[in-house]
């Protein structure tokens, strides 16, 4: 009893801190960049491409806008966004405002993915946070009773 406590309660923290770093992470590349990216012009939505990333036995699948802009400089690129979505038409298009990077041209940002970075890096922090909160009570009863 007290080891599956104790393998519950680890578990429980390493996921909690796994959310948190997530989070951060999130949080630390939106701000680098909101920096970075201060040009903004209009852009068209030329192509939607799949992406899977496979977790142990779990294959995750997200959609990337490809999309097309002209600079201030008049060079003409085509990027693939780093922001993936769930389904393809949650891509947004077929014209969007990007801001992009005059230093790197193929890095850019659609504003309106501020919105869920903004939304979903807190929730991912408090559930981090519950998370360990959670799993420290039964990590120290595992402790406890794997002990006695």
């Amino acid at each position: 009893m007290g080891l599956a406590l104790l393998i519950i309660g680890v578990t429980g923290i390493i996921i909690g801190v796994a959310l948190i770093v997530g989070a951060r992470y999130a949080d630390n590349r939106r701000a680098e960049l909101d920096e970075k990216c201060t040009a903004s012009t209009e852009a068209e939505l030329v192509d939607t491409v799949c992406r899977s990333t496979e977790y142990t036995d779990d294959i995750s699948i997200t959609y990337h806008g490809v999309h097309t802009y002209v600079m201030q400089d008049g060079m003409r690129v085509q990027a693939e966004n780093s922001f993936g979505y769930p389904m393809p038409e949650d891509v947004p298009g077929p014209c969007a405002t990007v801001r992009y990077n005059p230093d790197k041209p193929g890095e850019f940002i659609l504003p309106e993915e501020h919105a869920v970075t903004d939304t979903v890096a807190p929730s991912l922090k408090k559930a981090g946070l519950i998370t360990i909160v959670l799993g420290v009570p039964f990590a120290i009863a595992g402790v406890v009773l794997f002990v006695v």
